[in-house]
């Protein structure tokens, strides 16, 4: 475990603002969250979500951003979004695509730099024994790793120090990251994985950014089987339009609704 994001992690939960979360996906119900409820919580935004909560006068808690492609896309969006937000959280492999050039900017950030479990999802003899030997003895990671190639690798981590699962969507991350701080309930605003629709934030009459959801689909739900059953948080959907079965994450029509669950 690297002793520097075990520090910056350690930061992360002491400043903490209660026991929920929610996390401020791009699902164009995420426009149905009010900004009372996101002002009142701690929201952790993802790519140009984010610009929502800051034009409304909103620090975003947590500015998470996994894909280097959206990085690459959107360079300097990216820069005014993470500086607005209290913290910053981005992957290994957008960090190494914005290192060399940027190195100064991404400085200034301070960003926690998580790493995948595994950096292919493919199974095969090759990955299984690397994630046996790697998380032997280990109850903060479960995962499943098929020996045959044609498998896909499935997991779930309580500690995003050690790892975290990889599903095509940040969203995943993002339930990782707050369980690894503590939080006991978490709502996904804009979770409705209905790519036909764009992202809430693109402009309308302009071209869709190229979304890969309808083939990941079937992967992210799996994951999201393995979150409900190795989480120890309460996990609900805000949204009420969505492809992600309820009996999977739970709707709630608000936060507060949680309480009652």
């Amino acid at each position: 475990m690297d002793t520097g994001n075990q520090h910056q992690i350690d930061r992360l939960i002491a400043s903490r603002n209660g026991d929920v979360a929610i996390i401020f996906l791009s699902g164009p119900t995420s426009l149905n969250t009010p900004l009372s409820t996101l002002r009142q919580y701690d929201t952790i935004c993802v790519n140009g979500s984010a610009d929502y909560l800051i034009i409304n006068d909103i620090t975003p808690f947590i500015y998470l951003v996994t894909d280097h492609n959206y990085f690459i896309r959107n360079t300097e969006s990216f820069f005014h979004q993470a500086k607005a937000a209290r913290h910053v959280v981005v992957s290994k492999e957008l960090y190494d695509v914005a290192k060399h050039r940027y190195s100064e900017r991404l400085s200034a950030l301070q960003p926690i730099i998580i790493h995948r479990a595994c950096k292919s999802k493919k199974g095969g003899l090759k990955n299984y024994l690397k994630l046996k030997l790697k998380y032997r003895n280990c109850d903060m990671i479960s995962y499943t790793a098929p020996l045959s190639k044609k498998g896909t690798i499935q997991g779930y981590s309580r500690d995003i120090r050690l790892g975290y699962f990889h599903t095509r969507t940040v969203a995943y991350a993002g339930i990782q990251l707050t369980e690894t701080l503590g939080y006991k309930t978490v709502c996904f605003s804009g979770l409705d994985m209905t790519g036909s629709k764009g992202r809430f934030y693109e402009q309308k009459g302009s071209r869709l950014e190229k979304t890969s959801l309808d083939e990941d689909l079937d992967n992210i739900l799996d994951g999201l089987n393995w979150m409900k059953t190795f989480s120890k948080m309460k996990v609900f959907n805000l949204s009420n339009d969505t492809r992600v079965p309820y009996e999977l994450v739970p709707f709630a029509d608000s936060v507060e609704d949680t309480n009652d669950h």
